[in-house]
């Protein structure tokens, strides 16, 4: 900020009118079923979005999409809680 305030000023103008490269970002979804052993099936819709390009990483968040899915979860967190012997 020590430059010539009109540099400065057109830098940041730039800056600031730039189009944010979040915004370009590919994402899309694909369908998860999942058939646990003594719950049954469990249909998610999974949110894939890059992380980090160089390296391919990604998010991948998987959404219930079902009250039964979402029964399910539940059962598998109590499954997951209880003391084993």
């Amino acid at each position: 900020m020590e430059g010539d305030p009109k540099y400065v000023a057109r830098f940041l103008q730039l800056w600031e009118t730039a189009p944010s490269a979040w915004d370009k970002k590919a994402r899309w979804t694909y369908p998860v079923v999942w058939d646990e052993p003594g719950i049954g099936i469990l249909r998610f819709e999974s949110i894939a979005s890059p992380a980090n390009d160089p390296d391919g990483l990604a998010f991948n968040d998987w959404i219930p999409l079902d009250a039964a899915t979402w029964q399910g979860l539940e059962q598998l967190k109590a499954r997951a809680t209880r003391p084993s012997r």
